[in-house]
């Protein structure tokens, strides 16, 4: 009685022969290219003032409105402004958390990435 053959799980894991083993190199080669030029285009694009200006622009009335709240009203006390509320108060809290916590979640990600 013959035994039964095995087959393998991934037969395209398997990598026997020159050609595949050069084949795999050859993809891998290709998606690292890919993430290279990818990461150029972004790197180019945040070079440009029309695509690095809307963050600070969108940035800049909340941090009029901190401003304004903190040294006019309450260091000074100047003044009296209403709490934001509504849509608003969610802008400036994704806005808020995006500008000061972006960087830091990229870097905690990075390093995650990496174990």
């Amino acid at each position: 009685m013959q035994e039964p053959r095995l087959t393998p799980i991934a037969p395209n894991l398997q990598l026997k022969t020159p050609a595949k083993k050069s084949l795999a190199a050859r993809e891998l080669a290709v998606e690292q290219r890919e993430r290279e030029l990818s990461n150029a285009i972004v790197l180019a694009e945040q070079g440009r003032w029309y695509t690095a200006v809307p963050r600070p622009l969108f940035a800049i009335a909340f941090i009029i409105y901190v401003w304004k709240v903190v040294v006019w009203d309450k260091v000074l006390g100047l003044g009296a402004t209403d709490a934001l509320t509504g849509d608003v108060s969610q802008w400036a809290t994704i806005v808020l958390t995006a500008y000061f916590g972006g960087r830091s979640l990229e870097k905690i990600v990075r390093v995650l990435m990496k174990k």
